[in-house]
């Protein structure tokens, strides 16, 4: 009798010790399957980090992006007619924030000058090395500079300058009959390309959009 219930006992205490490794391993592989989340980091991993900016309309200023590639332009409209605070711009975007670019208008042969734009989420503050002429506002050159925040986004990938004068198509192809003809110094911004067509906005005009081929933009810079 006594041999039966130190047998039952030991069938007992088994049993516990069994439910109880199954239940530690489930618990074990419930959290382990839990995604570790980083919510904090360090300097390093900070600086490693790429900037991100909004390509878009910053009122004055607008924005292009293509991977780390920056152009844009500025133009105050109000600015003298004979003087414009006009300038277009080039960086790299990369950990470095403010993000350093450069400055200056293809349609002269003023040096180019440069300067940076700190990212500030949805906004940016502009600072120059020296105005580009005496149209534009000083707080570009000043300690704090020059504020500029987003007033629409646009997948826009890059702004460009037209070199010649060109039809704007409503199709990509050389077939369309133009519905505008674009001047020199025209300022686009290019939505979409499909072979050497480039869909544009046109910026010194309001809601205009079309087709024009690659070649009649002047030329990046080599950065």
């Amino acid at each position: 009798m006594r041999i039966m219930f130190a047998s039952i006992a030991r069938c007992v205490l088994l049993g516990i010790g069994i439910t109880c490794v199954i239940a530690c391993s489930s618990e074990v592989e419930t959290t382990a399957q839990k995604p570790v989340v980083q919510t904090t980091f360090t300097q390093t991993e900070l600086d490693q980090l790429n900037v991100y900016i909004i390509a878009g309309d910053y009122y004055e200023m607008k924005i292009g992006v293509k991977g780390n590639q920056l152009t844009g332009v500025y133009q105050l409209p109000n600015s003298e007619p004979n003087d414009p605070c006009l300038f277009f711009f080039e960086g790299k975007i990369g950990t470095q924030n403010p993000i350093k670019v450069s400055c200056y208008n293809p349609m002269n042969t003023d040096p180019i000058f440069t300067g940076s734009f700190k990212v500030l989420g949805d906004a940016l503050i502009a600072k120059l090395n020296k105005l580009p002429n005496e149209g534009c506002e000083p707080q570009f050159t000043d300690e704090v500079g020059r504020s500029m925040v987003l007033d629409l986004s646009h997948e826009w990938s890059q702004v460009r300058v037209i070199q010649h004068a060109t039809p704007l198509s409503s199709q990509p192809n050389g077939e369309t009959t133009a519905d505008e003809q674009l001047v020199k110094g025209t300022v686009v911004a290019i939505k979409e390309k499909q072979g050497n067509w480039l869909l544009v906005d046109v910026l010194n005009q309001d809601k205009q959009e079309g087709w024009i081929q690659d070649y009649v933009l002047y030329p990046l810079l080599d950065l």
